[in-house]
């Protein structure tokens, strides 16, 4: 019945529910009824941009008289929504007696959703009332170095986090939370663990949205590295198990990869090892360098260009491991051709995007002559990190020019 469901449903346990009455079963029918209704109109908030509104940016002056708008947006209400998901997603593992009540289950949800009815309109309002218009995008602004917590790039991010991101990410969780009501009235199975991904997406969201509005530009920049770092772990991984004596390929096929595909792998893994360890090191400075000036004087299109950067480089990454993992089906010519300009582009992004750190990160790091001695020694790193990578880069080329040649003449 009722009471047994939502202690089943939900993963409680808990002592046996008694049976549960006809009118009581009406009764929190109709209530669920209700409830999964609301989970409708709470999706039905709408984050996007007032009609007619037309791009355009905002003075930095009227920005900076909005400065009680931001703060309310970081401090109240973005962290009140937060904890009202968390609560909402945290339900299906309370404690048992909540199994054992569906209608106290029923009455903490019917309150956050409450809650949510408040906090959802002032904060569509308050973002409004910040940027009555759409943000330029950050890629072309070069001339906005002294705005600090009011440049482009930021201000646009953290828009966009609130009036999509976000969006996309309570819709998703409304919807989940009402197809599981749906479920457990129905008597059909439920999947909450789906609701904890959803919320850790919105956590996530809200966690760099905050960091965006007070955090420090280079504490936005190591939250950059790492949200990627972990992508380039998952390719290291892959490759280093595609390398191994008894991968097949895909996991699928009874072929094993041939020894020209698996030597041209191989050759990849330094590069993959290093490029790695670049972002790993630059993050862990994080850790000793708390002590540092709260914004660089890169503009917004630097900032941008080092996102960028960022995705790029592990795209670069997962297309090699991708090339590599069908290089026995796809002509060696192509293959090496696509392995060689990926690697060049790895280059040329790194290139670029030490000529940034050397010049806007490092002061920062080391603001002082009196870290004068640790800015020599990890400058001595970086240049060391150089030339290993750019001997790395060489020996993959030559593996991939060894790799077309053998597979042609064989």
């Amino acid at each position: 019945m009722m009471r047994g469901l939502f202690a089943t449903r939900f993963g409680l346990s808990g002592p046996a529910p008694h049976m549960i009455e006809p009118e009581e079963k009406k009764r929190l029918d109709r209530q669920t009824d209700l409830i999964m209704k609301e989970f409708g109109r709470l999706g039905e908030y709408n984050f996007c941009w007032p009609t007619g509104a037309q791009t355009e940016e905002t003075p930095i002056e009227q920005l900076r008289s909005k400065n009680a708008l931001r703060s309310r947006l970081d401090s109240d209400l973005l962290p009140s929504i937060n904890e009202q998901c968390s609560r909402l997603a945290g339900l299906p593992r309370n404690p048992p007696h909540v199994g054992q009540d569906p209608a106290l289950y029923l009455k903490i949800i019917a309150e956050i959703q409450a809650n949510l009815h408040q906090t959802l309109p002032q904060t569509i309002q308050t973002i409004n009332a910040l940027f009555p218009n759409p943000m330029p995008k950050p890629d072309n602004e070069t001339n906005d170095q002294g705005f600090n917590e009011f440049k482009i790039y930021r201000l646009y991010h953290l828009d966009a986090s609130i009036r999509t991101d976000l969006q996309v990410g309570l819709i998703s969780l409304f919807s989940e939370f009402h197809q599981i009501l749906r479920d457990f009235k129905d008597g059909g199975d439920t999947d909450p663990c789906l609701i904890k991904f959803t919320v850790l997406d919105i956590n996530q969201t809200i966690d760099w949205a905050i960091k965006l509005s007070r955090a420090s530009e280079l504490s936005v920049i190591w939250t950059l590295w790492k949200n990627e770092i972990p992508g380039c772990d998952e390719e290291l991984e892959g490759m280093l198990i595609q390398m191994g004596p008894t991968r097949l390929l895909d996991g699928e096929h009874e072929a094993l990869l041939s020894p020209p595909a698996v030597e041209l792998g191989t050759s990849l893994i330094p590069v993959f090892k290093l490029s790695r360890l670049f972002f790993n090191k630059l993050s862990q400075e994080r850790v000793t360098k708390e002590d540092v000036a709260s914004f660089t004087e890169m503009s917004s299109a630097q900032l941008s260009s080092l996102d960028g950067w960022i995705e790029q480089i592990f795209s670069s990454i997962a297309s090699m491991h991708f090339s590599i993992k069908n290089a026995d089906q796809d002509d060696p010519v192509n293959t090496s051709a696509a392995i060689i300009d990926e690697l060049e582009t790895l280059k040329a992004l790194f290139r670029s995007y030490q000529l940034l750190i050397d010049k806007y990160i490092l002061p920062n790091l080391f603001p002082n002559s009196l870290d004068l001695s640790s800015r020599v020694y990890f400058k001595d790193w970086l240049d060391s990190w150089t030339t290993s990578f750019s001997k790395a880069i060489h020996n993959a080329i030559l593996a991939a020019n060894t790799y077309k040649s053998s597979t042609i003449s064989s």
